[in-house]
This record gives C-alpha cells, structure tokens and sequence, in this order.
C-alpha cells in the first residue's frame, strides 16, 4: 500500500509542469498517534518521491518544552542540589534518520542551520555561565534525553529504491510527549539543502488515559480527593474482606 503511495507521487512529480515542478513530495503514514491505556510506542513510516535523485535526511522534533537541569553538591556532608540550569526551549523530543552518515551528505554549516543532529540542537540556557560550564550543562541534557530514550541519534535508515522513491521508519517511546511534531524531510545534493518539507503529526492521550491526565492537569484539587476516596474505598472493601475469613 505505502508503495503504491510513493508510486503515485513518483507520477505525480514527473506530470508537474517542469517550471513549476517541486522536488520533493513526502508523507506519513499516519498523522495521529493516540497514547490509550497500554500504549507501547508507535512507529511512524515516514515515505515520499523525488525528482532526481539525491540525499535525503529525516528529521522528528517534538513540541519545545522548559527542561531544568540539577547538579549535586555536598553540603555539610549532604548531597543536594547545588546549582540549576534551565532551558525553556527544549526539544521535547529528537531523533533523525539518513540515507548516510551525516557528514558524508551534509555540509557542516548547512548541519548548523538546519540544525541536524544532536551536537546542533537549538538549546539555549535562561542562565549565565562560562561557554565552558554553558557546554557541560547543554551536553549534561542531552545525555539525559538519551537514556530515556527521548533524544536518539541516527533513529533508522532513510531506505531509498530506484533512487527516487524513499522511506524510513521511525520510533516513538512509550515515554514520548504529547503535542504536534514536526517531522523535517530535506534533500541535499552537494552537501547542500536544495529542498524541505515539513509534515505535522499529532501525538495526543485519548479515552481513559486522556481524561485521568486532564483531571489531574486542570483539576488537581478534585484529582487528590478523588484519588484519597478510591484509596480508602479500596483499604475499606480489603477490611471487610479479610474480617470475614
């Protein structure tokens, strides 16, 4: 089916009035990604045509959140928090994907404006620092994002067939964010952009899930006390239960 897909968009590039004619055309192979009770992770096929053939890197960016990074201290003997960074426009998620290793297709300052890859992210303290102590902060929450699975460096191979026609499966985390995405697909030849497209995609809690986290976001008074009677209706019906053995 995603074949026949990239097929017509193929034959939709090669009807296009060559004046006018754009050179890429991508698509995903789903726009909403619903997070339900027992969500494990999604995967995202990422598919679409070109005109001639060239590289082609992936990109997934999930919605820019705040991101507070700690660093311990002993204190009196006593490990705490010592000092803090925050970083109020974060990737809340990262993750790329390429037909090759980056530096053999991108040029490294078409690398730095599109920022692609980890070592580019666009990732900008609220605090003032040392560009030294400023490095370890920014290089401290990306190997955070790392371990949880949240920021991935070349997620899955962009696969191209015919040397037109190209797709790439990307993971989503059981852990990943709510919100729009945006995925980036950009062509380069020369080592240089020559063509973008950005795809929305929607990645949002639904069902039972979506209104336990609404209740306890936007009502979190009745969220508590809702969940203190459930604890003692709960502790009540074991009391009962175990008396009558």
């Amino acid at each position: 089916m995603i074949r026949l897909l990239a097929i017509a968009l193929l034959a939709l590039l090669a009807s296009a009035p060559q004046g006018r004619a754009q050179e890429l055309l991508a698509d995903v192979s789903e726009h909403l990604v619903a997070i339900t009770t027992g969500f494990d992770g999604a995967r995202i096929l990422v598919f679409g045509a070109l005109r001639e053939p060239a590289d082609l890197v992936v990109v997934v960016r999930g919605p820019a959140r705040k991101a507070v990074m700690h660093r311990k201290g002993a204190v009196a003997g006593v490990w705490v928090n010592a000092a803090t960074m925050t970083f109020p426009q974060a990737p809340s998620f990262y993750a790329y994907a390429s037909n090759a290793p980056l530096d053999e297709i991108v040029d490294p300052a078409e690398q730095r404006r599109l920022r692609i890859g980890l070592e580019d992210l666009d990732l900008q303290p609220s605090g003032r620092a040392s560009p030294n102590l400023l490095a370890e902060w920014r290089d401290g929450l990306v190997r955070a994002k790392e371990r949880i699975g949240l920021y991935v460096e070349q997620a899955a191979p962009v696969i191209v067939l015919g040397g037109r026609l190209f797709r790439s499966n990307l993971e989503l985390p059981t852990n990943v964010p709510t919100g729009t995405f945006l995925i980036d697909v950009y062509v380069f030849q020369d080592g240089l952009n020559v063509a973008a497209q950005t795809i929305p995609l929607a990645v949002s809690k639904v069902g039972l899930e979506a209104f336990l986290y609404n209740l306890a976001h936007q009502h979190s008074a009745l969220y508590g006390l809702a969940a203190i009677f459930i604890a003692l209706l709960v502790g009540w019906i074991a009391h009962l239960l175990f008396r009558r053995r």
